[in-house]
Formats: C-alpha cells, sequence, structure tokens
C-alpha cells in the first residue's frame, strides 16, 4: 500500500517546486526594487514607476487567465485512449 505522501519522493515534483519558488522570488524582487530602481536610474517618480509596475502586474495576470480560459476545452477528458501506436509497436515484425 502506498503511502499518501508518496509523490513525493519524485525528483519531478521537487523540481517543479523549486520553479515555482525561484519564480515567485524573482518576481517579488521585480515587485520591491524595480519602483526605486527606475527612481534611481531614470529619475521616473515613484508614483508612476509603481503604477506602471502594478499594471504589468494586472496585464500579466490577464494573459494567464486569458490563455487558461482559451485552453479549457482542449483540457476537458475525452474518456478515450488512443492506444493504437502503443499495440503497433507490440505486434512482432516478420
Amino acid at each position: 500500500v502506498e503511502h499518501a505522501l508518496g509523490f513525493m519522493r519524485l525528483p519531478a515534483v521537487w523540481m517543479c517546486f523549486a520553479f515555482f519558488m525561484i519564480t515567485a522570488m524573482s518576481l517579488s524582487g521585480v515587485q520591491v526594487f524595480a519602483p526605486a530602481a527606475l527612481h534611481e536610474l531614470y529619475e521616473t517618480p515613484l508614483t508612476v514607476a509603481s503604477a506602471a509596475i502594478t499594471v504589468f502586474m494586472i496585464f500579466t495576470l490577464a494573459v494567464s487567465f486569458g490563455l487558461v480560459i482559451y485552453r479549457m476545452p482542449l483540457l476537458r477528458s475525452r474518456n478515450e485512449l488512443d492506444s493504437s501506436w502503443i499495440m503497433s509497436l507490440s505486434r512482432p515484425v516478420h
């Protein structure tokens, strides 16, 4: 009997976790330091720089949700298996 958390032994699970952790850390760095960097480098007012980062994050969120909604019909199961190519591999070649 498999343990309920047996999937945690898979390296792919840990790689996905690491990917999303690094992505979250980098995006939080952009959110925190980008307005100050724009202000120091280009003398952009902090309100404008903060607004630009906010618009960027909202645009990214909208595009992400748009892609999920666009792809939703393809994510639904068709309740059929396409195993003909597997069966063709199992047949002996004469």
